[in-house]
């Protein structure tokens, strides 16, 4: 049987996005983080769920201004691109549209979910920063 796409946020990817994570946020708690992750519900949750779940968990863990947790997110993305893991997706041509694989696609949810200011106004950021 096939592997579940639910199932690609596993292991071995929250290991690297860890690392990547304690590379931009200086008191990053890895185990508090994937306590939060990996919780009660986890694996009931759907590939949708635990996308919006994951970032979720991640605003939790990034500034509480806007502008600051995007910066830091456009940091994680060039610390992640530095890894080994960033080498594998560019061999298997896995990149989606701001050069990132489908397993990061939660932080679009991050931006969509958090990025309304006043409640209406969508707040613009520069992604070709991270091109």
């Amino acid at each position: 049987m096939a592997e579940l796409f639910k199932n690609m946020w596993n292991e071995q990817f929250f290991d690297g996005f860890t690392k990547a994570l304690k590379c931009v946020i200086d008191d990053f708690d890895e185990r508090t983080f994937l306590s939060q992750i990996i919780d009660n519900e986890w694996e009931r949750k759907e590939l949708m769920q635990r996308g919006m779940h994951i970032s979720a968990v991640l605003k939790n863990f990034l500034p509480p201004d806007y502008k600051k947790a995007i910066a830091k997110i456009v940091e994680l993305i060039n610390c992640v691109k530095e890894t080994p893991y960033w080498e594998k997706i560019e061999q298997n041509s896995l990149q989606g549209k701001f050069g990132l694989s489908l397993e990061y696609g939660f932080l679009s949810g991050f931006v969509e979910e958090n990025g309304f200011i006043n409640g209406n106004e969508f707040e613009k950021y520069d992604f070709e920063l991270i091109q």
